[in-house]
This record gives C-alpha cells, sequence and structure tokens, in this order.
C-alpha cells in the first residue's frame, strides 16, 4: 500500500461484535476508487490494496470515486 494516509471519517459507534469477539473502531476509511479505472496499473494495484486491507482488518470501508450515478443511488 502507499505511504500516504487514506483519508477516515469518525463515527459514534464504539463496539462491534464479531462472533464471540468485541472490537472497538474509531474510524473508518474513505477509499477512492477513481484511480483504479483511470489510473496507471501501479494505481489501480494501489487501490486493490488499499480495499483488500480495510476488509480484512477493519471490516468496513466507504468508497467514492465509484462512477454509480448519484440518480442511481437516490432511486435506491
Amino acid at each position: 500500500m502507499s505511504n500516504k494516509k487514506w483519508k477516515t471519517v469518525q463515527i459514534n459507534l464504539t463496539t462491534l461484535i464479531q462472533g464471540n469477539n468485541t472490537m472497538a473502531i474509531k474510524e473508518i476509511p474513505i477509499i477512492d476508487l477513481e484511480p483504479y479505472f483511470k489510473g496507471t496499473e501501479a494505481e489501480k494495484k494501489d487501490v486493490a490494496k488499499q480495499v483488500d486491507f480495510a476488509c480484512k482488518n477493519i471490516g468496513f470501508l466507504i468508497i467514492q470515486g465509484h462512477q454509480i450515478e448519484k440518480k442511481f443511488i437516490e432511486d435506491v
């Protein structure tokens, strides 16, 4: 993953339950997918690594730059 720190959003939820374990979460990463769609091979790999890390280590992520039309999101 690149050395840049990803953007995060603070959340009010302090504890999540995963099976028999609990974990405290203070931040959820915001990952921009635009470099995956429009970037170089290295940028695509970096986005993939960020998503992989967030899913494996945090379990949550917020994506932006996903190319889903705003109207579609509003309709859903």
